[in-house]
């Protein structure tokens, strides 16, 4: 349960930061009308990822015996160098993320693409989505009970959800640099 939530928090809050990016850009500069891009991108790439968790539970299903260890094995050294990659990734995007946005969204309105738009909110979702997929599939084999590993990564989702609310509304600043750095942490130890 550990494991899902801390995956599903860390992931959420990313994706939560990037949609509340992208939307509180669109709001300050009056440009609220192009909202809807944005979550249909984001809708899109959360399908995606769904689709992409069904593909890897179907596969290990229809495998049997040294075929499923292997593939299970890969998928867990797979999700392992994806996370190092990404915590390293990240600390080094953390600091501009917020300006690359706001540059992507001016380019896209200023091209008069809306769906850039879509597609701004589709790839960063979707990095996102894959990862966490990946993450909970690898870490679900060694799961002991599935009802708390899903009940862990829903709570971990539901919690970055009140939290991009929270940021989007402007209710509070999240110590994010320390948030994420203590996640990363975990989560790689978790890894």
């Amino acid at each position: 349960m550990l494991f899902s939530f801390l995956v599903t928090l860390r992931e959420g809050i990313e994706i939560a930061l990037v949609v509340t990016i992208l939307l509180g850009y669109l709001r300050n500069i009056g440009q609220t009308r192009h909202f809807r891009e944005i979550w249909l991108g984001a809708g899109a790439a959360a399908l995606l990822s769904i689709a992409f968790g069904a593909v890897l539970e179907i596969t290990s299903r229809e495998l049997d015996g040294r075929w499923l260890e292997a593939f299970e094995g890969f998928t867990m050294l797979f999700a392992v160098c994806v996370l190092t990659w990404m915590v390293f990734w990240m600390k080094r995007q953390s600091a501009g993320i917020s300006k690359d946005l706001r540059e992507q969204v001016d380019s896209a309105l200023s091209r008069g693409s809306i769906v850039a738009l879509s597609l701004l909110a589709f790839s960063a979702v979707a990095r996102e989505g894959f990862e966490t997929v990946l993450f909970l599939f690898a870490g679900s084999t060694n799961a002991t009970s599935g009802i708390e590993f899903w009940a862990g990564g829903g709570l971990g989702f539901a919690i970055a959800a009140v939290a991009g609310a929270v940021i989007y509304y402007g209710a509070a600043r999240v110590p994010l640099r320390q948030f994420f750095l203590a996640s990363s942490v975990v989560v790689i130890v978790l890894a």
